[in-house]
């Protein structure tokens, strides 16, 4: 008889997935039976209506059947539902599978080997050679194919929205996991710097009982935890890109009101400056202080401080760009013809001082 393997556990976060319990354990221990593995499925539930953790706790209370459960009433989301089952695991190797059998359980064996070979990641995957995708609809794939654009500067991996992967636990910086949403695999891949994950090819199914957890609330949540992940990764670049964003919206807030104080309103467009540029300053003071310099612990600086800090730091910004932007104009040649470039210099020299008055100043405490 062939020397047993390592164990494996198999972590299946759920809610309202009582009728798959069943379905996908009985998989399971075919697959790891041929692969000859000690399995120890571990079902992660969020107090489902249904019973699904006192079902699965049912299956193995014998101590028959390699399943146990854990019931979370205090906690809810897919994401920090893996990270508690990873932390629970009775063994190294740890496997992050849906309850919904849209992965097959029968590549679980699969993507153990890749592990245990080497790799510090394996990932199954619908868009490598050799995945697919069974009874997808159009819109379906557009939404997947969009959510994967939107992450690949953090990772190359051809399918990070997977949520069927391997990875060891030890090796799973727990510390640094800040998830939001559903995408646990993204998080753990970026968190662990993972460059060279093993991508194994899946045929990914419509779930077999119960309905979809996708909704456009998860949807928002992903956009959140991308933010989160750039900022984690590139924290400086990541704040400048959201305080240009919001000074390119608060450019049309100053546009509106300049343009109804002098076309409605009969306002001298010299005087009609002033208030354009507090309207917009304090449309990027409250979408910064939310936003781009958010910050969850209490702030040294208040409301008012904040603020007023901030309005000098755009009006220095201000003056650096009308300075800077006048002298190229009045002093060099070129830019007497190509005005615009001095102006563009002279816009970014200003975004430059504004950034840095509301980083190190402003919200020095964010």
């Amino acid at each position: 008889m062939a020397e047993e393997r390592a164990g494996v556990t198999v972590v299946v976060p759920t809610y309202n997935e009582r009728d798959n319990i069943p379905v996908l354990l009985e998989r399971l221990e075919k697959a790891f039976a041929s692969a000859n593995r000690p399995l120890d499925m571990l079902v992660v539930d969020d107090n489902s209506p249904d019973g699904t953790a006192a079902y699965a706790a049912e299956l193995g209370e014998d101590g028959s059947r390699p399943i146990r459960s854990i019931c979370r009433t205090e906690e809810r989301g897919l994401s920090t539902a893996v990270i508690r089952g990873m932390q629970e695991a009775r063994y190294d190797i740890c496997v992050c599978i849906d309850a919904d059998l849209s992965h097959p359980p029968e590549k679980v064996p699969e993507l153990v080997d890749a592990v245990e070979n080497g790799a510090p990641f394996a990932l199954g995957s619908r868009y490598v050679p050799g995945g697919e995708m069974v009874d997808w609809g159009g819109l379906r794939l557009v939404n997947s194919v969009g959510a994967t654009l939107l992450a690949r500067p953090l990772t190359r991996v051809a399918d990070p929205m997977s949520g069927f992967f391997c990875v060891r636990r030890s090796n799973v910086p727990f510390e640094e996991l800040n998830p939001i949403g559903y995408k646990i695999a993204l998080e753990v891949i970026v968190k662990m710097g993972v460059t060279d994950p093993r991508e194994i090819p899946i045929t990914f199914t419509d779930r077999l009982h119960g309905e979809s957890k996708l909704t456009l609330k998860e949807q928002l949540r992903y956009i959140t935890h991308l933010e989160r992940l750039y900022r984690w990764k590139w924290p400086l670049f990541t704040q400048l890109a959201e305080f240009c964003a919001v000074g390119g919206a608060g450019m049309l807030v100053d546009f509106t009101v300049l343009t109804l104080l002098v076309e409605l309103g009969g306002v001298y467009f010299g005087w009609a400056q002033l208030p354009a540029f507090l309207a917009a300053a304090t449309f990027n003071f409250f979408l910064n202080d939310a936003v781009t310099f958010a910050s969850d612990a209490p702030r040294k600086m208040g409301m008012g401080a904040r603020y007023a800090t901030f309005l000098a730091a755009c009006v220095a910004g201000g003056a650096v760009r009308a300075g800077l932007s006048i002298w190229m104009y009045e002093n060099v040649g070129f830019f007497e013809t190509h005005y615009l470039v001095a102006t563009f210099l002279g816009i970014v020299a200003g975004t430059a001082v504004n950034f840095a008055g509301a980083k190190f100043i402003a919200f020095r405490d964010a």
